[in-house]
């Protein structure tokens, strides 16, 4: 569980910050398949293989790693559930937790980009 922006490295921070600017890189394949089961019930399934750049320090890192596989539009999801290559069940994010991360990836970005001028107002903001 995340309790804070402050819980994200800065550096995986960091990397949530470019990796969505060049999805080429690290995204191999997406598969999406559409079916219909009813006049109003339709199954969407999506299929990614991806791999974390290896020029970032995050892959070795401890605890989980965050990578940003989709958007999602923010209504109730039914029947949502994420897996891994196996076939197990992976945790989402909650909505706390997500805003915990865009927090540490914004601040990342702004520290790469201005350094000192982010202050403490700025993150307690």
């Amino acid at each position: 569980m995340l309790d804070g922006p402050q819980d994200i490295p800065k550096h995986q921070a960091l990397l949530l910050g470019v990796l969505p600017l060049g999805p080429q890189q690290w995204i191999h394949r997406r598969v999406e398949q559409v079916s219909y089961i009813d006049a109003s019930t339709v199954r969407r399934r999506i299929s990614i293989d991806f791999e974390v750049p290896d020029g970032s320090i995050v892959r070795d890192a401890p605890g989980p790693v965050y990578v940003p596989i989709a958007q999602l539009a923010k209504r109730t999801l039914s029947r949502f559930d994420l897996r891994d290559s196996d076939g197990c069940s992976l945790p989402m994010v909650t909505k706390e937790e997500n805003a915990h991360i865009s927090t540490a990836m914004l601040l990342a970005v702004a520290r790469q980009l201005v350094g000192d001028l982010v202050d403490s107002v700025v993150e307690d903001h």
